[in-house]
């Protein structure tokens, strides 16, 4: 996933100088800085995470893929949709 948001990042202009990739145990975070045009402007912070859980129906008191259990699987406050391109 870091490979390829990585890519996504680099292909739409962010210098790899802005891509820090942070190892921890088997995981590995990513700290991107994006420059604004606009040296008086404030700073915003975008936050997400990028994990991956199966969802293997067997598992689940829930079947995962019900549209009831989608919406309240990881929680509804998860931003996995803030990672994705």
């Amino acid at each position: 996933m870091v490979s390829y948001l990585e890519t996504v990042l680099r292909d739409g202009g962010v210098a790899a100088e802005n891509i820090a990739k942070l190892p921890n145990g088997e995981t590995v975070g990513m700290l991107v800085r994006v420059p604004g045009s606009d040296r008086n402007a404030k700073p915003i912070l975008f936050s997400a995470h990028m994990d991956v859980v199966d969802a293997r129906p067997e598992d689940w008191k829930r079947d995962p893929y019900r549209k009831a259990a989608i919406s309240t699987g990881a929680g509804p406050s998860t931003t996995r949709p803030a990672s994705l391109p």
